[in-house]
């Protein structure tokens, strides 16, 4: 640790924006690029009066920082990679007395055994999410549109079959991840979710994935 000493008889401490500089981190601080205003604070030097913090000023020197704010960002669902390959969905959150929009009813393939989710986690839809119907990239119709529309009454065009993965506690409290199926129509909301399974396995590292 980097410390300084004014004098000899006051306490070492190490300079605040040291704090933010990991074990090993080349410091390069150039004063000509970080102006003081006339009390000595540090400003952008352009708008009179507007401070930077000491954060702000360690983001531009140490580019790690700048790289964890960005992942924090995306695991956070607040944007989106620059290839928008990968977008999050909503928290998943268990309902108290009533059912929660962002935590499915789901069951275990042949089975009345509940999934349950790992709360404060997001689906990921991966690029092809939408298989079939309303925006699928492939065009790809939706095998069971006329069951659909006759059961719950929405027009056939509105109708998509979406797909994203979860994270859930299997019987050991592990967390694993599966991949959800569902249909989704606006006026209508998700229905019909089901666990993809793949020679006969439910989660994603059984079927190699």
């Amino acid at each position: 640790m980097i410390t300084i000493a004014k004098s000899a008889d006051r306490e070492r401490r190490t300079p605040p924006l040291l704090l933010f500089c990991p074990k090993g981190e080349n410091v390069s601080f150039k004063e000509s690029e970080h102006p003081r205003d006339a009390d000595g604070k540090f400003t952008d030097g352009k708008s009179k009066g507007k401070e930077k913090s000491l954060e702000e000023i360690a983001k531009e020197i140490f580019p790690h920082l700048r790289r964890k704010e960005k992942q924090e960002a995306v695991s956070a669902g607040l944007t989106k990679e620059k290839n928008d390959a990968i977008t999050y969905g909503d928290p998943i959150v268990r309902g108290v007395g009533a059912r929660s929009p962002s935590y499915p009813i789901v069951y275990y393939p042949g089975t009345n055994i509940q999934v349950e989710f790992v709360p404060g986690t997001r689906p990921v839809y991966p690029p092809d999410h939408i298989i079939a119907g309303k925006g699928c990239k492939t065009k790809n119709p939706i095998d069971d549109i006329d069951r659909l529309v006759e059961e719950y009454h929405c027009d056939a065009a509105g109708w998509k079959k979406d797909k994203a993965i979860y994270e859930v506690y299997d019987e050991y409290g592990v967390i694993r991840k599966v991949e959800l199926h569902w249909y989704h129509h606006d006026d209508v909301g998700k229905v019909e979710y089901k666990i993809k399974t793949r020679g006969g396995f439910v989660y994603l590292d059984e079927q190699g994935d």
